[in-house]
């Protein structure tokens, strides 16, 4: 845009300003110059209006460009943080899951080791029962082959009847039997 107004600008603007015909051409005689002055001011100031308005913009897209360059770097140091931070919390995620399974497998080993430890106990005991078992079942046996050696003596040296003799001999049988199933049992000496 020009400082200057053109004849047509100026003619065109007069005539809507003033009034038309000869009143008109009066008005524009008379006021002409100071219409034109105070046009060629506003076109001046609208020049500087328009450039001020395009520096304004141009200074603001400046501004938002450091601006977006700034929460871009802001974006991306929170985003290495957070990256950081996801990392340790995942780290310290893995490494108490890595404790957790090294408490369980030695949990499972001193389970493990208990129970064999009560288990070897366990059959320990079983094995001392069986051999006491097996002396008390030698001790009544011995005890019972006595009773029939001093019952058979006594029957020889009292010639007793042999039926007695028979049925003491099916007693003590039935006693062996008894004992060996159930265990040894107190026995009645027959006198």
């Amino acid at each position: 845009m020009s400082n200057e107004p053109t004849s047509n600008q100026l003619e065109s603007s007069t005539e809507k300003t003033f009034a038309e015909g000869d009143l008109g051409r009066v008005q524009g005689l008379l006021f002409g110059d100071q219409f034109e002055a105070i046009n060629a001011r506003i076109d001046s100031i609208e020049a500087m209006l328009l450039e001020n308005i395009t520096a304004v913009r141009t200074e603001m897209r400046k501004e938002f460009a450091v601006t977006d360059r700034k929460v871009d770097k802001n974006k991306a140091q929170i985003d290495k943080r957070l990256d950081t931070k996801i990392e340790k919390e995942a780290a310290a995620r893995k490494s108490a899951l890595v404790d957790l399974t090294a408490m369980a497998n030695n949990g499972t080993a001193e389970l493990q080791s208990e129970i064999a430890s009560k288990a070897a106990a366990f059959e320990k005991s079983l094995d001392a029962l069986k051999t006491a078992t097996d002396k008390a079942i030698a001790s009544s046996r011995s005890s019972l082959e006595e009773q029939i050696q001093n019952t058979e003596q006594t029957l020889s040296n009292s010639k007793v009847d042999r039926s007695i003799l028979a049925n003491l001999l099916a007693q003590t049988a039935e006693q062996l039997v008894a004992e060996e199933k159930t265990g040894p049992k107190k026995v009645d000496r027959v006198a």
